[in-house]
């Protein structure tokens, strides 16, 4: 069977347009974020913290709160005793 040139050039033609522009223009829009949707992240407050890893946060926090001097030493003693009677 012989082409003809015509119907071959066509043919190619539709093949580039089919598999290479029309998805180079198409894609852009289809995966563009609509409105100001957001990504469902977990928010790392709500996952589920054990109680001695949630107080060595607390008296890490206290901690900094001394060493940027927030707090005096009488009132980090002071906070940290009370923590410490909370989770006991």
């Amino acid at each position: 069977m012989v082409l003809n040139i015509g119907l071959f050039e066509f043919l190619v033609i539709a093949v580039i347009v089919l598999f290479i522009i029309v998805p180079a223009i198409a894609v852009p829009f289809l995966t563009a974020k609509r409105g100001n949707q957001q990504k469902a992240k977990p928010s790392r407050s709500r996952r589920a913290v054990s109680p001695s890893r949630a107080q060595r946060k607390q008296e890490a926090k206290l901690k900094s709160l001394l060493r940027d001097g927030v707090l005096t030493q009488a009132e980090y003693e002071n906070k940290l005793r009370l923590l410490r009677q909370r989770n006991a």
